[in-house]
């Protein structure tokens, strides 16, 4: 997926939303953004609260919509959509 379709389709949605990763750990909270080699990386880390959808525009619209979204693990994992669950966005 690329940040242009998530924004694309998250638009409308609660801007109050909490964003997390399934990986092969399990859920983890999407706390920083990383931008490695033209692509936007996701990181966790389980002691620091997850990013909101509002927090995650702003920090990312100035970058391209082109940009493809993964997972900050090593290696990284490629996201191919998301599901609304409760007060979460969960992207895998």
């Amino acid at each position: 997926m690329e940040l242009g379709n998530f924004n694309l389709a998250t638009g409308d949605l609660n801007p109050n939303l909490k964003l997390f990763v399934h990986t092969k750990t399990g859920l983890q909270p999407v706390t920083n953004l990383l931008l490695i080699n033209q692509q936007l990386c996701l990181a966790s880390h389980a002691s620091n609260k997850p990013l909101t959808l509002d927090q995650f525009n702003t920090r990312t619209k100035n970058l391209s919509p082109k940009l493809p979204l993964k997972t900050a693990a090593q290696p990284p994992q490629m996201l191919f959509g998301f599901r609304r669950a409760a007060n979460q966005i969960i992207l895998g």
